[in-house]
């Protein structure tokens, strides 16, 4: 791992932008900084910002945080952020959409 960093990537803001953005600029910082495999966790955990990992901490319990996976975080945090679709709410949705004419 480099000794200084390159590029800034400030905390996740979920007003800002969606929680795929922010996980793309972390991929390519990560890329750019060489970060190796081992300290990737370490890496999100200090650049997420606080709102973040305490949500992370909140989603993990009661596992810590740091026992997990990178691959494990960011898979919690997509499933958070972006939840799948319930096939039942859109079938209500279009068999109760309004027809203009």
């Amino acid at each position: 791992m480099t000794t200084f960093m390159i590029g800034s990537l400030g905390p996740f803001d979920d007003t800002k932008e969606d929680i795929n953005g922010y996980l793309l600029r972390l991929k390519h910082y990560l890329k750019v900084n060489d970060v190796e495999f081992t300290y990737r966790v370490s890496v999100l955990l200090a650049t997420a910002g606080p709102e973040l990992v305490s949500l992370l901490q909140d989603l993990c319990s009661p596992v810590e945080v740091d026992e997990k996976s990178y691959q494990e975080l960011t898979d919690i945090l997509v499933n958070h952020f972006k939840p799948a679709r319930l096939i039942i709410d859109e079938r209500f949705k279009f068999n109760t959409r309004g027809i203009n004419i």
